[in-house]
Protein backbone atom coordinates (compact mmCIF):
# COMPACT_ATOMS: atom_id res chain seq x y z
CA UNK A 1 0.00 0.00 0.00
CA UNK A 2 1.42 3.21 -1.49
CA UNK A 3 0.66 5.83 1.69
CA UNK A 4 0.87 9.43 0.10
CA UNK A 5 1.86 12.60 2.29
CA UNK A 6 0.76 16.05 1.19
CA UNK A 7 3.53 18.29 1.83
CA UNK A 8 1.33 22.16 1.75
CA UNK A 9 4.65 23.86 2.46
CA UNK A 10 8.32 23.61 1.14
CA UNK A 11 10.84 23.19 3.11
CA UNK A 12 14.07 24.89 2.10
CA UNK A 13 17.60 24.28 4.05
CA UNK A 14 20.40 26.96 2.81
CA UNK A 15 23.50 28.03 4.41
CA UNK A 16 24.48 31.63 4.48
CA UNK A 17 27.40 32.17 1.87
CA UNK A 18 28.81 34.98 3.33
CA UNK A 19 29.50 32.90 6.32
CA UNK A 20 30.61 29.77 4.40
CA UNK A 21 31.85 31.25 1.13
CA UNK A 22 33.07 27.92 0.06
CA UNK A 23 30.38 25.66 0.53
CA UNK A 24 27.04 26.33 -0.77
CA UNK A 25 23.87 23.66 -0.37
CA UNK A 26 20.87 23.86 -1.10
CA UNK A 27 18.11 21.43 -0.54
CA UNK A 28 14.55 22.28 -1.39
CA UNK A 29 11.42 19.96 -0.94
CA UNK A 30 8.77 20.75 -2.91
CA UNK A 31 5.12 21.18 -2.00
CA UNK A 32 4.54 18.45 -4.18
CA UNK A 33 2.80 15.11 -3.54
CA UNK A 34 5.64 13.00 -2.46
CA UNK A 35 5.63 9.23 -1.07
CA UNK A 36 6.31 8.89 2.32
CA UNK A 37 9.75 7.33 2.04
CA UNK A 38 10.44 9.69 -0.90
CA UNK A 39 9.92 12.69 1.77
CA UNK A 40 12.01 10.72 4.29
CA UNK A 41 14.49 10.32 1.99
CA UNK A 42 14.77 14.00 1.48
CA UNK A 43 14.61 14.85 4.77
CA UNK A 44 17.26 12.60 5.34
CA UNK A 45 19.36 14.51 2.52
CA UNK A 46 18.82 17.23 4.60
CA UNK A 47 19.96 16.12 7.57
CA UNK A 48 23.00 14.77 6.01
CA UNK A 49 23.90 17.72 4.69
CA UNK A 50 23.63 19.49 8.19
CA UNK A 51 25.60 17.01 9.49
CA UNK A 52 28.23 17.43 7.26
CA UNK A 53 28.05 21.41 7.35
CA UNK A 54 27.94 20.78 11.27
CA UNK A 55 31.00 19.18 11.00
CA UNK A 56 32.62 21.40 8.76
CA UNK A 57 31.62 24.17 11.41
CA UNK A 58 33.46 21.99 13.83
CA UNK A 59 36.59 21.93 12.43
CA UNK A 60 36.58 25.69 11.85
CA UNK A 61 35.59 26.04 15.50
CA UNK A 62 38.63 24.43 16.57
CA UNK A 63 41.00 25.88 14.05
CA UNK A 64 40.15 29.28 15.36
CA UNK A 65 40.74 27.68 19.03
CA UNK A 66 43.83 26.59 17.75
CA UNK A 67 45.24 29.84 16.17
CA UNK A 68 43.80 31.90 19.78
CA UNK A 69 45.95 29.49 21.46
CA UNK A 70 49.10 29.85 19.17
CA UNK A 71 48.61 34.05 19.22
CA UNK A 72 48.44 33.70 22.66
CA UNK A 73 51.64 31.63 23.03
CA UNK A 74 53.63 34.05 20.62
CA UNK A 75 51.93 37.32 22.72
CA UNK A 76 53.60 35.95 25.87
CA UNK A 77 56.95 35.07 23.93
CA UNK A 78 57.13 38.28 22.42
CA UNK A 79 56.24 39.79 26.00
CA UNK A 80 58.99 38.00 27.87
CA UNK A 81 61.74 39.06 24.94
CA UNK A 82 60.20 43.24 25.27
CA UNK A 83 60.98 42.65 28.97
CA UNK A 84 64.70 41.28 28.50
CA UNK A 85 65.33 44.15 25.44
CA UNK A 86 64.11 47.00 27.89
CA UNK A 87 65.75 45.93 30.83
CA UNK A 88 69.21 45.28 28.60
CA UNK A 89 68.74 48.79 26.98
CA UNK A 90 67.95 50.17 30.24
CA UNK A 91 70.90 48.86 31.95
CA UNK A 92 72.85 50.58 29.14
CA UNK A 93 74.05 47.88 27.20
CA UNK A 94 74.65 48.57 23.80
CA UNK A 95 71.96 47.55 21.09
CA UNK A 96 73.75 44.07 19.99
CA UNK A 97 74.27 43.21 23.15
CA UNK A 98 70.90 43.74 23.93
CA UNK A 99 69.57 42.03 20.81
CA UNK A 100 71.82 38.87 21.40
CA UNK A 101 70.37 39.15 25.11
CA UNK A 102 66.75 38.55 23.55
CA UNK A 103 67.94 35.93 20.89
CA UNK A 104 69.76 34.21 23.65
CA UNK A 105 66.62 34.24 26.20
CA UNK A 106 63.67 33.39 23.79
CA UNK A 107 64.91 30.62 21.48
CA UNK A 108 61.61 30.09 20.00
CA UNK A 109 61.84 33.65 18.54
CA UNK A 110 63.09 33.85 15.33
CA UNK A 111 66.83 36.37 15.33
CA UNK A 112 64.33 38.78 13.02
CA UNK A 113 61.64 39.31 15.59
CA UNK A 114 64.30 39.67 18.75
CA UNK A 115 66.28 42.93 16.41
CA UNK A 116 63.10 43.93 15.71
CA UNK A 117 61.30 43.57 19.38
CA UNK A 118 65.15 45.04 20.28
CA UNK A 119 64.52 48.01 18.11
CA UNK A 120 61.06 49.13 19.19
CA UNK A 121 62.08 49.19 22.69
CA UNK A 122 64.94 51.32 21.69
CA UNK A 123 62.57 53.54 20.11
CA UNK A 124 60.10 53.53 22.85
CA UNK A 125 62.71 54.49 25.66
CA UNK A 126 64.73 57.03 22.93
CA UNK A 127 60.81 58.71 23.12
CA UNK A 128 60.55 58.50 26.98
CA UNK A 129 64.67 60.39 27.28
CA UNK A 130 63.61 62.63 24.97
CA UNK A 131 60.19 63.57 26.30
CA UNK A 132 61.68 63.94 29.92
CA UNK A 133 64.65 65.98 28.30
CA UNK A 134 62.44 68.54 26.78
CA UNK A 135 60.15 68.39 29.73
CA UNK A 136 63.52 69.40 32.03
CA UNK A 137 64.11 72.03 29.48
CA UNK A 138 61.08 73.89 29.69
CA UNK A 139 60.59 73.38 33.18
CA UNK A 140 64.34 75.49 33.77
CA UNK A 141 63.35 77.93 30.65
CA UNK A 142 60.06 78.41 32.72
CA UNK A 143 62.30 79.18 35.88
CA UNK A 144 63.73 81.57 34.28
CA UNK A 145 67.53 80.68 32.71
CA UNK A 146 68.24 81.37 29.29
CA UNK A 147 69.40 79.11 26.58
CA UNK A 148 72.69 79.03 27.02
CA UNK A 149 72.60 78.42 30.76
CA UNK A 150 69.82 75.41 30.00
CA UNK A 151 72.25 73.86 27.51
CA UNK A 152 75.34 73.91 29.71
CA UNK A 153 73.71 72.33 32.52
CA UNK A 154 72.35 69.68 30.21
CA UNK A 155 75.88 69.36 27.86
CA UNK A 156 73.55 70.21 25.02
CA UNK A 157 74.04 72.95 21.97
CA UNK A 158 72.20 76.97 22.31
CA UNK A 159 70.82 76.22 19.12
CA UNK A 160 69.31 72.50 20.23
CA UNK A 161 67.45 74.13 23.06
CA UNK A 162 66.33 77.03 21.36
CA UNK A 163 64.70 74.71 18.63
CA UNK A 164 63.04 72.53 21.75
CA UNK A 165 61.87 75.52 23.22
CA UNK A 166 60.72 76.60 19.81
CA UNK A 167 59.01 73.50 19.16
CA UNK A 168 57.36 73.15 22.88
CA UNK A 169 56.05 76.53 22.51
CA UNK A 170 54.86 76.12 19.31
CA UNK A 171 52.35 72.86 21.00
Amino acid sequence: MNQELRNTSPVTVTFDTRLHPVKYEKIRLTPAVLPHSAFANSLDEAAAALEREARRLRRSAEAARERDRNERELRARLDAARAIARKALTAGQPFGIASHAVMSASAALPPETAIYVTQQEARALDRQQRQRRNETIMRLKAQGLTNAKIAARLQMHEKSVARIVGKMRRI
